[in-house]
């Protein structure tokens, strides 16, 4: 089976890119993920100050809790967005894994026939 010197090059740039936009979008994910928990109970701790200390206006007590859904709402949209770029690095990451070593294959089946 010969395989073109092209088509191992193409494989191996492909592999290579993929690998990289696999890293960038778990770097980038990464920390996201982490921070959803200090967000959101932040965001609980200080809600209930906040409503406190608005209790004398009834006009700004009643946005609180349209407010409060719409972060919550914005927080949860946040959480899936992560998940999705974690999923889809991580997957980016091991289909240029694949392709590096399907690419690199050929390379190394002919250079154990010329030993042979």
């Amino acid at each position: 089976m010969t395989v073109s010197k092209s088509l191992t090059s193409y494989l191996l740039l492909v592999g290579a890119c993929q690998i990289i936009v696999g890293v960038l979008a778990l770097y980038w994910a990464l920390p996201l993920f982490g921070d959803p928990p200090f967000l959101g109970n932040g965001l609980v701790k200080e809600y209930i100050p906040i409503r406190a200390a608005l209790s004398d206006n009834a006009s700004l007590r009643e946005a609180l809790p349209a407010l409060r859904s719409k972060l919550e709402w914005l927080f949860a949209r946040h959480t899936e967005g992560v998940l999705v770029a974690m999923f889809l690095g991580a997957t980016s990451l091991a289909l240029g894994v694949i392709s590096v070593l399907i690419g690199i294959r050929p390379h190394v089946a002919m250079v154990n026939r010329r030993d042979e």
